[in-house]
Protein backbone atom coordinates (compact mmCIF):
# COMPACT_ATOMS: atom_id res chain seq x y z
CA UNK A 1 0.00 0.00 0.00
CA UNK A 2 1.28 3.31 -1.05
CA UNK A 3 1.56 6.45 0.91
CA UNK A 4 -1.26 8.09 -0.63
CA UNK A 5 -3.19 5.18 -0.52
CA UNK A 6 -2.76 4.40 3.10
CA UNK A 7 -3.87 8.21 3.58
CA UNK A 8 -6.68 7.99 1.94
CA UNK A 9 -7.69 4.14 3.79
CA UNK A 10 -6.99 6.07 7.21
CA UNK A 11 -9.27 8.48 6.25
CA UNK A 12 -12.62 6.58 5.55
CA UNK A 13 -11.14 4.39 9.21
CA UNK A 14 -11.75 7.68 11.08
CA UNK A 15 -14.53 8.55 9.14
CA UNK A 16 -16.39 5.32 10.20
CA UNK A 17 -14.93 5.98 13.75
CA UNK A 18 -16.19 9.10 13.72
CA UNK A 19 -19.68 8.04 12.38
CA UNK A 20 -19.92 5.34 15.42
CA UNK A 21 -19.43 7.76 18.52
CA UNK A 22 -22.07 9.82 16.47
CA UNK A 23 -24.25 6.86 16.53
CA UNK A 24 -23.38 6.07 20.21
CA UNK A 25 -24.34 9.84 21.61
CA UNK A 26 -27.43 9.51 19.92
CA UNK A 27 -28.85 6.98 21.15
CA UNK A 28 -27.27 7.60 24.53
CA UNK A 29 -28.70 10.48 24.89
CA UNK A 30 -31.73 9.68 23.36
CA UNK A 31 -32.26 11.83 20.85
CA UNK A 32 -32.66 9.50 17.29
CA UNK A 33 -35.89 9.51 16.80
CA UNK A 34 -37.33 7.24 14.32
CA UNK A 35 -35.27 5.48 11.35
CA UNK A 36 -35.73 8.15 8.88
CA UNK A 37 -34.66 10.86 11.32
CA UNK A 38 -31.97 9.18 12.29
CA UNK A 39 -30.42 8.15 9.31
CA UNK A 40 -31.10 11.97 8.47
CA UNK A 41 -29.02 13.15 11.44
CA UNK A 42 -25.95 11.09 10.35
CA UNK A 43 -26.36 12.38 6.59
CA UNK A 44 -26.71 8.59 5.37
CA UNK A 45 -29.67 6.81 3.78
CA UNK A 46 -32.02 4.56 6.21
CA UNK A 47 -31.07 1.49 4.38
CA UNK A 48 -27.70 2.73 5.31
CA UNK A 49 -28.26 3.05 9.16
CA UNK A 50 -29.98 -0.51 8.97
CA UNK A 51 -26.90 -2.31 7.66
CA UNK A 52 -24.77 -0.57 10.39
CA UNK A 53 -26.92 -1.07 13.28
CA UNK A 54 -27.42 -5.06 11.88
CA UNK A 55 -23.60 -5.18 11.77
CA UNK A 56 -23.60 -4.26 15.69
CA UNK A 57 -26.37 -5.97 16.51
CA UNK A 58 -24.30 -8.98 15.26
CA UNK A 59 -21.46 -8.03 17.45
CA UNK A 60 -23.46 -8.40 20.44
CA UNK A 61 -23.87 -4.52 21.28
CA UNK A 62 -27.67 -4.15 22.22
CA UNK A 63 -29.40 -2.09 20.49
CA UNK A 64 -33.57 -2.21 20.28
CA UNK A 65 -36.19 0.36 19.04
CA UNK A 66 -39.05 1.39 21.11
CA UNK A 67 -42.12 1.85 18.60
CA UNK A 68 -43.80 3.80 21.99
CA UNK A 69 -41.23 6.54 22.41
CA UNK A 70 -39.77 6.22 18.57
CA UNK A 71 -36.23 5.76 19.49
CA UNK A 72 -33.26 3.83 19.88
CA UNK A 73 -31.69 3.25 23.21
CA UNK A 74 -29.24 0.45 24.90
CA UNK A 75 -31.55 -1.45 27.23
CA UNK A 76 -28.38 -1.76 29.56
CA UNK A 77 -28.41 1.77 30.20
CA UNK A 78 -32.26 1.87 31.42
CA UNK A 79 -34.49 4.51 31.14
CA UNK A 80 -38.04 4.84 29.70
CA UNK A 81 -37.54 3.30 26.69
CA UNK A 82 -36.10 0.35 28.39
CA UNK A 83 -38.64 0.16 30.57
CA UNK A 84 -41.59 0.32 27.72
CA UNK A 85 -39.50 -1.93 25.61
CA UNK A 86 -40.14 -4.97 28.63
CA UNK A 87 -42.51 -7.91 27.94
Amino acid sequence: MGVRSARVYSGKVFKQIEQLQRIHRLIAAGRTGQPDDFARKLGISTRRLHDILDELRSRGVPIRYCHVVKNYFFPTLGGDAALLSQP
